[in-house]
């Protein structure tokens, strides 16, 4: 059965929670791919390729060009940034190698006001139970409980107001096997 889709036409509209570093920064650099001054970089719709076919008929188009797009959409996979891309990054190639995981400690430095937000306790703890479910759902402990039902997981998130609006991500990963 073959369906044809049909070009998107209209408008989008994008609900961004808040004003932070990510959101202005999504912000600025649609604009900037707008006037063209800038390339959409970490952009999947836009940059992104998908595989058609065997890998040996190397047949690898754009998102873009593969699925019918409007001309604003600027989108990436999520808000992913720092400490969740790391793990969203490493944690399946770990797993790909049956590698076990004794430990995963992460640590975030920000100084602008998405620092100050997660300095208090009560907003932290709901970024924190967020960042904790990435392991879970990537490594899947409950099937894997000896190379992961064990994993101490960290998550620390430092407010230092002189860093303004840079941040520094560390990650320490224990690993065996």
């Amino acid at each position: 059965m073959k369906s044809n889709i049909k070009s998107a036409t209209g408008k989008l509209g994008i609900l961004i929670p808040g004003l932070g570093a990510v959101a202005t920064t999504l912000i600025a650099g649609v604009e900037a791919v707008k006037k063209g001054v800038s390339k959409p970089f970490c952009s999947l719709t836009q940059m992104g390729s998908i595989r058609l076919g065997k890998r040996t008929e190397n047949r690898y188009p754009r998102i873009k060009d593969f699925v019918p797009l409007t001309d604003t959409p600027i989108a990436g996979k999520d808000f992913k940034t720092g400490q969740t891309l790391m793990k969203t990054i490493l944690a399946p190639g770990l797993a790909a190698r049956a590698l076990g995981i004794k430990g995963w400690f992460s640590t975030n430095i920000l100084g602008n006001r998405d620092g100050l937000v997660l300095d208090d306790p009560d907003n932290f703890k709901t970024k924190e139970v967020s960042k904790l479910g990435v392991l879970e759902d990537i490594l899947r402990p409950e099937d894997n409980p000896d190379l992961y039902g064990d994993i101490f997981h960290k998550i620390r998130i430092n407010y230092y107001p002189p860093y303004g609006d840079n941040k520094e991500s560390w990650d320490n990963i224990d690993i065996f096997g």
